[in-house]
């Protein structure tokens, strides 16, 4: 083969090389997406419980003081 035949190989190898990186990234980008997208979701679900259990807590505190006030 000549120097120009190995180059031409070589390139096409290159540019082969490229384009299957490029498309099963583009898998592993979606899936990382749909990863960023789940955890967002659990992370504004979880949120949203402990919002609620301290919003209960600070009801019960309430609840508890004036009970002692009442005891007194």
């Amino acid at each position: 083969m000549t120097t120009i035949e190995w180059a031409v190989l070589c390139a096409g190898l290159v540019i082969w090389y490229a384009f299957h990186e490029w498309t099963s990234n583009s898998g592993r980008r979606k899936a990382w997406t749909e990863h960023q997208e789940w955890l967002r979701q659990h992370h504004v679900a979880r949120d949203r419980r402990e919002r609620e259990i301290l919003e209960r807590l600070e009801d019960l505190r309430v609840e508890v003081d004036a009970l002692r006030t009442q005891v007194r």
